[in-house]
C-alpha cells in the first residue's frame, strides 16, 4: 500500500514539474539568493538553463533547468514559488567495487516549493523558503529518496547600501550533517569596489565588479568552491578563467546502507566568455579540464570516500548557460 502511494506520487509530481517549466525535466534548484534580495516586490520570472559533457573513458553529460516565479506582492509582503531538474548521465556502465552492484548510468534531481518575504515597520526582512523533491536513480521511488529542505533568513538594514544577514538552513540530502539545522551569519553589501555576502558557513563576492579587470569567490558547504579572474570588454562581454571544486550526490536504490549517498567529485580549471544578448537575456559558453574525480558511496563527503570507490580519468568538458528574466 505505501509503495504503491509513493509510485503515484512520483508520477503525479513528474507531470507538475514538467507542466510548469514546460521544458523537458533537466538541473539547478532554486537558489538561496531570492531570500537575500533587500527590497520586496521586484522579483521577475527567472528562468536558468545549463548543459555540459565531458569525454575520456567516462564521460558525463548534466543537464538542467530551474525557474523562479514571483506569484503575488504588495509593498511589504511577496510570493514566489521555484522549481528544478538535473539529469546526470554516464557514458558507460560502471560496477561498484565493493557490493559489486551495477551502478546506474541516470541520476535525476527534481525539487519544488514556495517561497515567502515580509518587510516589517523597522525595515526588517524575514524569509522562508521550502523544497520538496528527490534525488536518486529512480526519484520518488520510496520514502528513502525523498528530499525536504527548508530555509529562513532575517535581513536586517545596518549602514546604506548594506545588511546583516542572519539565516537557519535544514536539509535530509546534505553531503554532510544531515538532519541537523544549520545556523548563520554574514554581511551583505554592494559598494563600488565589491558586493556579496561575507559570512560563515558560506559567502559569494565580486570584487572591483566595475572594473576591466574583476574577480569572483564562491562557497558553499562543505565542497563547492568558485573563484575566477575576469576581463571585462565592455558592459556586454566578459571573459573569465576559473577554478571550481564541486560535488553531485544521489540516493541509489536498493543501496545496502540506508544513510549512505553516491557522491561524484570532481575539480574544474575552465574558461568563460560571457554575453549579455538582451537586457534580460545572459548566455555563458566555457570549456577547460576536469580532474581529481572519483566516485563513492558514503554517509558523508568526508567519511567512507574508498567505499565503493571508482577513480574516474582527467577529461576536457564544455558546456553553456543561459539565464532568462521576463518582466
Amino acid at each position: 500500500m505505501f509503495e504503491w502511494a509513493f509510485m503515484n506520487i512520483k508520477k503525479a509530481l513528474f507531470i507538475i514539474l514538467v507542466l510548469f517549466l514546460n521544458v523537458p525535466c533537466l538541473h539547478a534548484r532554486p537558489s538561496f539568493d531570492v531570500l537575500l534580495d533587500p527590497l520586496i516586490g521586484r522579483q521577475k520570472q527567472t528562468i536558468d538553463t545549463s548543459f555540459d559533457t565531458s569525454s575520456g573513458t567516462t564521460s558525463m553529460t548534466r543537464e538542467s533547468i530551474s525557474s523562479f516565479t514571483p506569484l503575488w506582492h504588495n509593498a511589504t509582503t511577496e510570493l514566489g514559488f521555484g522549481a528544478s531538474a538535473k539529469l546526470m548521465t554516464l557514458g558507460e556502465e560502471l560496477t561498484l567495487p565493493t557490493t559489486g552492484d551495477t551502478l546506474s548510468d541516470t541520476f535525476s534531481e527534481l525539487n519544488f516549493g514556495p517561497t515567502v518575504r515580509h518587510k516589517f515597520q523597522n525595515g526588517w526582512i524575514l524569509g522562508f523558503s521550502a523544497l520538496a523533491g528527490s534525488a536518486s536513480n529512480q526519484p520518488f521511488d520510496g520514502y528513502n529518496t525523498v528530499d525536504i529542505m527548508g530555509n529562513a533568513a532575517l535581513l536586517v538594514p545596518a549602514n546604506a547600501g548594506t545588511m546583516w544577514v542572519f539565516f537557519l538552513n535544514y536539509s535530509n540530502n546534505r553531503d554532510f550533517l544531515r538532519h541537523v539545522p544549520i545556523p548563520g551569519f554574514g554581511y551583505l553589501f554592494n559598494k563600488d569596489w565589491g558586493r556579496g555576502m561575507i559570512g560563515v558557513p558560506a559567502f559569494y563576492l565580486q570584487l572591483l565588479p566595475r572594473s576591466k579587470v574583476n574577480f569572483t569567490l564562491r562557497y558553499y558547504p562543505i565542497m563547492r568552491t568558485y573563484a575566477d579572474i575576469g576581463l571585462s570588454t565592455s558592459e556586454k562581454v566578459r571573459f573569465a578563467t576559473y577554478f571550481q571544486w564541486s560535488d553531485d550526490h544521489y540516493w541509489r536504490t536498493n543501496r545496502e546502507i540506508d544513510n549512505a549517498q553516491i557522491f561524484f567529485v570532481e575539480k574544474t580549471l575552465g574558461a568563460s566568455a560571457s554575453f549579455k544578448l538582451h537586457k534580460d537575456i545572459d548566455l555563458k559558453i566555457s570549456g577547460g579540464w576536469r580532474f581529481n574525480r572519483y566516485i563513492f558511496e558514503g554517509h558523508s563527503i568526508f567519511k567512507d570516500t574508498d567505499y565503493n570507490r571508482i577513480n574516474l580519468d582527467s577529461t576536457p568538458f564544455g558546456g553553456a548557460e543561459i539565464s532568462v528574466k521576463i518582466d
